[in-house]
């Protein structure tokens, strides 16, 4: 259903208004102060988050702009905030390397705008007919929808991490979570699923994996996980909120995951423990591989739009997930032992 004002005709003829890169420089440069929502005095449809990000139709011919009618969005473009110098760089590594290592991920593209860098998110859940000129729409929820939960639940600890109402832990979980599979078309598949996506997340360091960073193709034949996104590593930014979104067992602070918690997580979430030793081995060995040969980084210097201290922020990058992956590995064959 939409609703549109009482005197507004429902545009049904498609059209695209084309935004040049020089147009979308000038509005980055000073986007701090205005924002960049808002073009031709028409607001455009924004995406939560702590990034800039602009909903965009793309054209076979890689033109960048609006669609209308027909042509909803087929993109989002991430940018940086004064406050989070090399977050989009952060996040484009950590998705590469969720696609290089065989997990579902969504597709992204690094660009620059100028001096501005941005991360392009093709989206999963859209489709360009060129033939008809218009975009099909897959039906997605995420996961706070899919636990009938409100938007502000997307964090276990609903109301906070602080001493009077760290208890309350009423938002979305793993638990929940890992409950829902049951109700999906592909129960097992869905569970190893949502198994290696949280244990990347710990390996990439993405404390912030909250309930509305996970989402579903949902119809009436067929509820799948839909690619991850969002996977950034949040320990290379002390100005975030260095805490689990989702608690491991009862643990939520990420520092302290170790063989004990993810024990304590296969027995709370239903996952037998020698199936999650044997889980977070084979995807460590995966990380390992791809982070210790260095071929990603090689792959991505001989890219020209990356600098050298690009690659050296990504090597800084690489470092830290290599340390963090190569822990959780050593802590995996106690699993299957640990009684909880």
């Amino acid at each position: 259903m939409t609703f549109l004002p009482s005197l507004a005709v429902k545009q049904d003829k498609p059209s695209f208004r084309i935004l040049k890169e020089e147009e979308l420089i000038v509005r980055l440069d000073i986007k701090e102060e205005i924002g960049i929502v808002t073009w031709d005095d028409k607001p455009r449809l924004s995406v939560a988050g702590v990034q800039d990000k602009l909903n965009v139709f793309i054209d076979a011919q890689g033109n960048i702009g609006f669609g209308d009618g027909p042509l909803c969005s087929t993109h989002i473009v991430k940018f940086e905030k004064r406050n989070c110098p090399n977050l989009v760089l952060n996040e484009f590594f950590c998705m590469k390397l969720s696609s290089v290592i065989g997990l579902p991920t969504a597709e992204v593209e690094f660009r620059r705008f100028g001096t501005h860098p941005s991360l392009v998110v093709k989206r999963f859940d859209r489709k360009y007919i060129a033939d008809a000129n218009k975009v099909m729409r897959r039906h997605v929820i995420d996961g706070n929808q899919a636990l009938n939960l409100p938007r502000d639940y997307k964090y276990e600890r609903n109301l906070g991490n602080s001493r009077d109402v760290q208890h309350i832990r009423d938002g979305a979980s793993l638990v929940k979570l890992f409950e829902f599979t049951n109700k999906m078309s592909s129960p097992i598949q869905s569970k190893q699923w949502l198994i290696h996506w949280q244990l990347f997340n710990l390996m990439i360091s993405n404390y912030d994996s909250h309930g509305k960073n996970i989402s579903l193709f949902f119809d009436k034949k067929n509820t799948q996980f839909t690619p991850a996104y969002d996977l950034v590593n949040i320990a290379l930014f002390p100005q975030f909120k260095q805490a689990l979104a989702m608690a491991m067992g009862d643990e939520f602070d990420p520092n302290d995951i170790h063989a004990y918690q993810l024990a304590d997580f296969a027995e709370t979430c239903g996952i037998e423990k020698k199936l999650l030793s044997r889980l977070l081995i084979q995807l460590a060995n995966d990380v390992i591989k791809q982070l210790s040969t260095g071929d990603l980084i090689d792959n991505l210097a001989t890219q020209p739009h990356f600098t050298d201290n690009d690659i050296s922020y990504f090597q800084q990058l690489s470092h830290n997930i290599l340390t963090k992956t190569e822990y959780l590995k050593t802590q995996a064959s106690q699993i299957p032992s640990i009684e909880v």
